[in-house]
């Protein structure tokens, strides 16, 4: 039973390091690891540590209440998904924001497109272009604000040459005047 205990206390805390790891080398570089694995990671913490909970309450000790974190956010999210409440949707849903990831859009060779989790009451959309680097890894190019328009990428391409990124989609714009859509190829220019 001992090293059961072990083993998932390594577990958590190897897996902590990563994702502070993952963290601190996505903000020198803007390269992190694919939206994939840190989810993985990320439920990796969550059930390592609610089993941790159980290693620890008998004999009880202080660190145990740190892992009934992790038995008691989602025993709070679903009492209040039993209430039905918009107020306790809300606060309950706070913990999720850390584990939530990008949702995939749209993947054309080595270049991806996220859509950005903002939070659960903000405006509708921000986009996340990234390059797949080395299948594990994945470099930011740029984020594309489409709060106030709704875009396309069924024409996504992106053309990279020299130090030069040329990335094209469609942005649909209403027309207040002429009360319609219309949609507009549009290119965005980066430079590495």
């Amino acid at each position: 039973m001992f090293q059961i205990h072990k083993l998932f206390l390594q577990l958590h805390r190897i897996a902590w390091a990563i994702l502070l790891f993952n963290l601190l080398f996505w903000i020198s570089t803007k390269i992190s690891f694919t939206p994939e694995i840190v989810f993985g990671v990320k439920m990796l913490i969550c059930l390592s540590g609610a089993l941790l909970f159980f290693f620890n309450i008998r004999p009880f000790r202080q660190v145990a209440q740190y892992y009934a974190i992790y038995l008691l956010v989602p025993l709070f999210i679903w009492l209040s998904w039993l209430i039905d409440g918009i107020m306790f949707a809300v606060v309950s849903a706070i913990p999720f924001m850390f584990v939530i990831t990008d949702n995939l859009k749209i993947e054309k060779g080595e270049y991806a497109v996220y859509q950005k989790f903002t939070g659960f009451l903000t405006p509708c959309c921000v986009y996340e272009v990234i390059e797949n680097k080395f299948f594990l890894f994945n470099k930011r190019i740029i984020n594309i604000d489409g709060r106030d328009k709704s875009i396309n990428f069924s024409n996504f391409k992106v053309i990279s040459e020299n130090n030069r990124k040329e990335i094209y989609f469609q942005v649909a714009d209403y027309d207040n005047a002429k009360d319609i859509f219309t949609e507009k190829d549009t290119s965005v220019v980066v430079l590495d």
